[in-house]
């Protein structure tokens, strides 16, 4: 059965949609696993990441199922890329849904991906999904409909608020009928190895303690790279420092679910 990883902060530049793409590409490259990605993020980096067009064909379409009570589908919105990995593509046009589905309260809402995704649950080893900056409707979503919430987190006081507001509303989430199964794990993303850094990352392991992945990413400048060309970050720099901690990062996330 399909597991499903949503990769969600409530900060801008920590890493979220680097971090899906990358996961997503080493799950299917190098674990040999059938991977679909979820773009759930109306900037659709990761749609634009692996060279598929933007479209309202995609995680728009399948969310506007809420705005009419309708069963989702998700078979026809999903794209094949040329990097062996699935995706279900976002656009600008998820914005308008979101607006539209925040003003319509007759039917529900907050289970449409989960919905949609056991129609493939057999087709697929991994769903990974990439949540936008804002906790919107669809966001929410790939929340319910995950086992694993993976959250990137820069270290900092202002990462850290961000951080706790997830915390929170994980756990109102957990006391639901969807929410209850979902569990949450952070990592050190943007890493500079010195003295000042480990001392604050050992302040942030006592403070999270059992949710703080071992493993770290570190800064590389072959990420900012990455954004100015095709393709995800392993398939540009294969052995780059960022990718190697994405590989050990993988190893921890799939010990956690296993």
């Amino acid at each position: 059965m399909m597991k499903t990883i949503c990769i969600a902060g409530l900060k801008g530049g920590i890493g979220k949609t680097t971090t899906t793409t990358t996961l997503a590409y080493l799950l299917q490259a190098e674990k040999e696993k059938r991977v679909l990605l979820i773009d759930a993020d109306c900037q659709a980096n990761a749609t634009m990441t692996y060279d598929v067009e933007t479209s309202d064909d995609g995680i728009a379409d399948i969310m506007s199922y809420a705005l009419k009570g309708d069963t989702p589908e998700i078979k026809s919105h999903i794209v094949t890329t040329d990097y062996g990995v699935d995706i279900v593509p976002s656009s600008p046009g998820l914005q308008v849904v979101n607006g539209r589905l925040q003003v319509e309260k007759e039917h529900s809402q907050i289970d449409v991906l989960k919905r949609a995704l056991s129609e493939i649950e057999n087709e697929y080893d991994y769903c990974i999904i990439d949540c936008g900056l804002q906790l919107d409707i669809t966001v929410l979503n790939a929340i319910c409909a995950s086992n694993l919430v993976l959250s990137p987190h820069k270290i900092g006081g202002f990462e850290e608020q961000g951080s706790d507001v997830l915390d929170e509303i994980l756990i109102q989430l957990s006391n639901t009928d969807i929410g209850e199964n979902i569990s949450l794990r952070r990592f050190v993303t943007l890493f500079r190895k010195n003295k000042t850094m480990c001392n604050f990352l050992l302040a942030t392991q006592e403070k999270y303690d059992s949710t703080l992945m071992p493993s770290y990413v570190r800064e590389s400048v072959q990420v900012i790279k990455n954004s100015m060309m095709s393709g995800p970050l392993p398939y540009n720099f294969k052995n780059c420092i960022a990718v190697k901690d994405y590989r050990q990062l993988l190893d921890d996330v799939l010990e956690v679910m296993a």
